[in-house]
């Protein structure tokens, strides 16, 4: 058996309440910087952009840590009646501490029961979860089959080479305690991948390149330190409906993202994490 420096978990991590520490980091934050972050991200701006291709306004939210989410949506987007669902205990309630309590949910038995107990949503947001799962796919799989129409998600692809689902070769080191996986998927595999979803009939993808490779304690294959892999933070619009002519429809939509903050707004977000 491994010790515990050396293991990797797609759960430890995520229990541990740093991690509800750690991603409150926007609580304090004031709303225009709120909705500055989001909508600079390409998830957020491809939501934005195409909010009105969406059919429906129940809008979930797969890892929603300490429910900012939420925030966002019912100032900017209240079209949209949002739920969030995570598995980690610690960041639920600390969302639940700070908004209401109905409108979080502890992930206890994967997707089996969110339908049962919350109905089917029109949309789902997954952001940076599927990346940190040890079957990425299959994940991603349930993402696009709890969504009556559209999913949307950020994960991490690679232009070239093939994705490595070792997770002792492609983890990341969290709060100096635990190893996560860290799957960084090949972009045209990821895009077969969805399109086996039948009912799927159009994909828009957005990628923010950048080399992955040993940013933020990452432990990742050789190549991903270089340019050459094309890797990317990657967020991806995937719609339902009937396909034309049996073909789906996929659009390159590629942006540099990150939060384009102002000298003002730099001041204020460095204030409000000073007294986090």
């Amino acid at each position: 058996m491994r010790d515990k420096m050396n293991n990797v978990s797609e759960t430890d991590v995520w229990a541990d309440k740093t991690h509800a520490e750690v991603f409150d980091y926007l609580h304090k934050m004031p709303k225009h910087i709120v909705k500055r972050h989001y909508e600079t991200f390409n998830e957020g701006r491809l939501l934005k952009k195409y909010k009105e291709k969406i059919e429906g306004n129940k809008f979930f939210e797969i890892g929603c840590a300490t429910g900012e989410l939420y925030r966002y949506i019912t100032t900017y987007m209240k079209e949209f009646t949002y739920h969030g669902f995570d598995i980690s205990v610690p960041a639920i309630n600390r969302a639940t501490s700070k908004y209401p309590s109905d409108y979080f949910h502890i992930l206890e038995n994967g997707f089996d029961d969110i339908i049962e107990k919350h109905g089917q949503p029109d949309v789902v947001w997954c952001r940076d979860v599927i990346l940190h799962q040890d079957k990425p796919y299959k994940f991603l799989n349930n993402v696009i089959k709890l969504a009556k129409n559209t999913s949307i998600v950020r994960l991490r692809t690679r232009d070239s080479g093939e994705t490595v689902f070792d997770t002792d070769l492609s983890c990341q080191l969290h709060w100096d305690k635990y190893w996560a996986p860290y799957i960084v998927l090949n972009i045209d595999e990821m895009i077969s991948k969805i399109k086996e979803n039948k009912d799927v009939n159009k994909i828009i993808i957005s990628r923010s390149y950048e080399i992955l490779g040993g940013h933020n304690y990452r432990f990742l294959p050789k190549e991903l330190y270089f340019t050459s892999a094309g890797t990317a933070e990657t967020a991806v619009f995937i719609q339902k409906g009937d396909r034309v002519d049996g073909e789906v429809v996929v659009v390159y939509d590629d942006n540099q993202d990150r939060p384009k903050l102002g000298i003002i707004e730099r001041v204020i977000r460095k204030t409000s994490l000073f007294f986090m």
